[in-house]
């Protein structure tokens, strides 16, 4: 390929969440999070797991991992990348408990909002 500076290239930031499995993460320390989850995806008795740590430690990796991983394993499951999601409505998260298995992303970018946090609320206790 010739560069041609009149045109310069714009490099999207894609990636496929396809190549986002427990097989491509590194765990490094956090091994206990990645068998916890790889367990939790395959239906152990887990009920709640929170994921906290730096930006760029692989949470939400981690999170696209489970949530591929339960699907494989028959389980109908969601992703929510709160991030994403706040210029939708709170009621994305109603009847969410009805599935089998709920990674729930960047709930940071929720924080200080009662109209994203009382919902949230409800749904865990749901």
């Amino acid at each position: 390929m010739i560069a041609n500076p009149q045109f310069p290239q714009i490099p999207l930031p894609l990636i496929g969440t396809d190549a986002l499995t427990f097989d491509l993460y590194c765990a490094g320390d956090n091994g206990l999070a990645l068998t916890e989850l790889r367990q939790a995806a395959g239906g152990s008795a887990v009920r709640n797991i929170y994921l906290w740590g730096d930006a760029g430690t692989g949470k939400s990796h981690l999170l696209h991992a489970a949530c591929a991983a339960a699907a494989d394993a028959g389980r109908r499951t969601a992703l929510v990348p709160l991030a994403q999601c706040r210029s939708l409505a709170p009621t994305l998260l109603d009847s969410l408990e009805d599935l089998d298995f709920v990674c729930i992303d960047d709930l940071d970018a929720i924080a200080g909002q009662p109209a994203w946090e009382q919902p949230l609320f409800h749904l865990f206790n749901r």
